[in-house]
Order: structure tokens, then sequence, then C-alpha cells
């Protein structure tokens, strides 16, 4: 599954567990393919942190994480834009899982 249709998934209100990505955040495209996680009925709805990563993948993270980042983007830019949210979610990982502080629209950082 790509980036793209991750987005379009958790807009569309269908989450996954864990969103697996097998490449640094400086390198996601929206075409990248990722690997996502179903949902365990046995697993809490907090699991311990760190989850492990799967094996060749790069990092991890809650599918809930990425709907957050998807619904604060679209409201902000007003509209749906993939790229915008692809920006936001790369900000996240470059600055400590922070987005909702200081990310902004291309728009508002031009």
């Amino acid at each position: 599954m790509t980036l793209r249709q991750i987005f379009q998934e958790t807009q569309a209100s269908r989450l996954y567990r864990f969103v697996h990505f097998p490449k640094p955040a400086s390198e996601w495209t929206l075409d990248r393919e990722v690997l996502v996680e179903e949902p365990d009925p046995n697993e809490p709805d907090h699991p311990i942190q760190p989850h492990p990563i799967a094996a060749g993948y790069h990092t991890s993270t809650l599918s809930s994480d990425i709907e957050h980042i998807v619904h604060y983007v679209d409201q902000l830019c007003g509209h749906v834009d993939d790229n915008e949210r692809l920006s936001a979610l790369q900000f996240y990982y470059h600055h400590g899982r922070r987005v909702f502080e200081d990310w902004r629209p291309a728009e508002d950082r031009a």
C-alpha cells in the first residue's frame, strides 16, 4: 500500500494498527510502499511503546497518529492536499513527533 493510499484510507476513517516505513522520513514519497498491520483484537488500545519495527523497515507509527495529521492538515489548508499531508508527516518525524505547534502549509511558509 502506498502512502497516498494510506492518506485516502485514513480520510475515509479506515484505520490500521501500525504503519511501517522502509526509509527515513526525508525519503518518503506519496508513492512509497508502506506495510500496514491490521488491528489485533487481543492487543490493548494503547500498546507498550516502542512497537517492534517490522523486519526490513526503518520506523513505524500508529495509524491514529497519521489520522491526526491528515485531519489537522486538511483543516489548516481548507482542502485535501496529499503533498501537504506528506510535508506534515515528514515534519512530525524530523521534529520529535511534534506537528501541531509549528508546521504550516506551503503557502504560509513562503
